[in-house]
Parts: structure tokens; C-alpha cells; sequence
């Protein structure tokens, strides 16, 4: 994995030759936050459908967004030290 620096987000790839996970090659975007039940909180707020609860991955937690046309987008809540 190489994280990149980017005020003020991060960027990460992951990279994997061949299929990945359970469907295939993909691309995904996840969107980083510091207390996924507050950023939940204040998502649904807003209308923005949250897919389940939150799930702790160990190294970190993680939730489903569903936006417009049904795009999904990985919300996380990080464990680790972030590059920014």
C-alpha cells in the first residue's frame, strides 16, 4: 500500500494483481473521518442512506454510503497513523 499526502486528505493504493475480492478487479473510493458515528450522525442528517452499522475491521471501522444512483462509498474511521 502507498499512502500520498494530500491537504487535507490521503490517498491510498492498494495494489493486487488479478481479481480482488469477491467480485472482481475493482476501483473504490473511501472517505476518511475521525468519529464514524458522529460523521453518521450528521450524513443521515443530510439524507444520505448509511448501508448497516459499523463494522470494526481491526484496523479500522467502516460503513457503506449509498449516494445518488446508487453509487456506494466506504466511509472509515482510521487505527493507524495517517500521513497528514
Amino acid at each position: 500500500m502507498v499512502i500520498f499526502a494530500l491537504p487535507p486528505a490521503e490517498l491510498g493504493i492498494h495494489p493486487a494483481e488479478g481479481p480482488t475480492y469477491d467480485s472482481g478487479v475493482r476501483h473504490q473510493l473511501t472517505l476518511m473521518c475521525d468519529d464514524i458515528n458522529q460523521t453518521i450522525k450528521e450524513l443521515r442528517d443530510k439524507g444520505i442512506e448509511v448501508r448497516g452499522n459499523p463494522l470494526d475491521e481491526g484496523w479500522g471501522i467502516t460503513t457503506t454510503l449509498i449516494l445518488p444512483g446508487d453509487v456506494e462509498v466506504e466511509l472509515y474511521e482510521h487505527r493507524h497513523p495517517t500521513a497528514i
